[in-house]
């Protein structure tokens, strides 16, 4: 989707982060796309794809767009919809909602990460931070404005696993709210990001949720975190798992966390495959038994720190 926007930075930069080709006509985007590089990405559980950004004259902000972003009250000639929005505050570049949009098709305004709102939710100035927080909330609640953000999300194209190798399993923008007083990623979030990668190679191996609504799902036995390094809000992570034993209801595996090619921490997790009403360990039933063969013929060398334990010195 080709954007334009005119005179509007953090739209400008909403626009580029969540995968869109957009003309800016005006000054100041890139101060506003670093400082939405640091907190919109983060309202989502994946990384979205990347746009573009070029500088026109705003004559020109129209010329090929399929929908043009503008203050309210601004004179625009375009053939395509005009989303004419109220002058930005301290939240509102974040808020997936816009009072606005008449006549704007909704796929146009869900590319572009809103929804149409009669009247925004009062958010006033409050801290971006604090705002992700919320966000995020409401989105795992599927509730309001993180409705909006779950159906954004779902646009971008999933890649298909690779079993050749390592399986990615997470490719995300640490959240502002994932930090702590030390100004690096809190140590339960560690956990949450390894949990959400255990989540979708479950998902990858055939243990969804119509697998687990049938009566079987896998409980966590024992985990083990190395913190090699630090993480920062704002920036991009890679989660890779390889096995390390895959045998009848048991799975022992290994993720690796990594920022562009500096590996911050690794996670060891051994799960057991259940039944849901005994609570006892089950073999694994159609198609999560193929699945699992699958993950357990991923061809890696042994990774370095299988099997650690805690203030282990190698």
């Amino acid at each position: 989707m080709r954007l334009g926007v005119l005179d509007l930075p953090a739209w400008t930069a909403r626009g580029v982060l969540l995968g869109l080709d957009v003309a800016h006509a005006g000054s100041g985007p890139a101060k506003e796309l670093d400082r939405a590089r640091m907190a919109l990405p983060g309202l989502y559980d994946r990384t979205p794809p990347s746009g573009s950004l070029s500088e026109v004259a705003p004559g020109d902000v129209a010329a090929g767009a399929d929908l043009v972003v503008c203050r309210r009250g601004a004179a625009v000639k375009a053939a395509c919809p005009v989303l004419a929005v109220d002058p930005e505050d301290e939240a509102s570049w974040l808020i997936p909602e816009v009072v606005s949009g008449k006549g704007v098709p909704e796929a146009l305004l869900l590319a572009l990460g809103v929804a149409r709102v009669d009247r925004l939710t009062a958010w006033g100035t409050t801290d971006p931070a604090a705002l992700v927080g919320v966000l995020r909330t409401l989105r795992a609640a599927g509730q309001g404005a993180g409705r909006t953000i779950a159906r954004t999300e779902a646009l971008w194209p999933v890649a298909r696993p690779d079993w050749s190798g390592p399986v990615v399993t997470a490719d995300r923008v640490i959240p502002l709210d994932w930090t702590d007083y030390n100004g690096h990623m809190t140590e339960a979030r560690y956990l949450h990001a390894f949990g959400d990668a255990t989540d979708a190679l479950m998902r990858m191996l055939g243990c969804d949720a119509a697998y687990i609504a049938a009566g079987n799902s896998f409980f966590t036995a024992e985990t083990h975190i190395r913190h090699l390094g630090e993480c920062l809000a704002g920036q991009r992570i890679r989660i890779d798992t390889r096995p390390v034993r895959i045998d009848g209801a048991k799975m022992h595996f290994f993720h690796s966390m990594w920022t562009d090619d500096r590996l911050v921490a690794t996670g060891e997790h051994f799960m057991l495959h259940v039944s849901l009403r005994t609570r006892r360990p089950v073999p694994p039933q159609p198609p999560l038994d193929a699945g699992m063969a699958r993950f357990g013929a991923v061809g890696s060398s042994r990774p370095e720190g299988v099997g650690r334990r805690v203030g282990d010195p190698r």
